[in-house]
């Protein structure tokens, strides 16, 4: 089985006068990807220690993360979609497993989370697990729930201590790993919403 992964992150603020550019991210593709992340308590490295463990073929696409500012630019939107895009039409994968902030925008598009899973969910089909890991202070849209079988969130509140904070980041991510793994074994549907049910219930 081949599980895509890939992490796109940030908070955006549109009230700083600092706008976000492509260079802000920088996002590394392919193997790249796992070696920021292959040991590390972050979500990425949580997908990679859970899908180890369940024996999947893993295909990384792409990580990017930038600090808070205002929208990215539309060249970097452009350019950002179009890598992930790509990535995955390439990756011949059965489910995709995706790290996100959920509250991330970019000029001309107030949802950059439902437009990538629109674009995700074009790409893979109708019937492949597409599994969504969110922050708490995520904007869940219609069209994250419409293009996603599974929308993760933390389960406990963040402390004020980064070493903390990577701990629950990773262990909610490597939950994110189990939900995608056992939902592509799941033989019958309705195995598959009670996934679905349970994952959503944890905002």
């Amino acid at each position: 089985m081949r599980i895509a992964i890939a992490s796109i992150l940030q908070e955006s603020n549109t009230f700083s006068p600092v706008a976000t550019r492509y260079e802000d991210f920088s996002p590394v593709l392919g193997t790249d990807a796992l070696k920021r992340h292959d040991g590390k308590l972050t979500e990425m490295g949580g997908f990679l220690d859970i899908l180890r463990k369940s024996k999947a073929d893993i295909v990384p696409l792409c990580a990017a993360w930038a600090i808070t500012a205002n929208r990215l630019d539309r060249l970097g939107f452009q350019r950002l979609s179009r890598e992930f895009e790509k990535r995955l039409r390439d990756s011949a994968a059965d489910a995709l497993l995706m790290a996100m902030h959920g509250a991330q925008t970019a000029e001309g598009e107030d949802d950059v989370e439902g437009f990538l899973m629109l674009q995700a969910r074009a790409i893979l089909g109708p019937a492949k697990p597409i599994v969504l890991t969110l922050d708490l202070h995520a904007n869940i849209t219609e069209r994250m729930i419409k293009a996603t079988n599974a929308i993760v969130g933390l389960g406990e509140e963040w402390e004020e201590v980064t070493d903390r904070e990577e701990e629950l980041g990773y262990h909610y991510s490597a939950h994110c790993g189990d939900i995608c793994y056992l939902a592509q074994q799941a033989e019958r549907g309705d195995s598959f919403r009670l996934f679905r049910r349970r994952a959503v219930g944890r905002w």
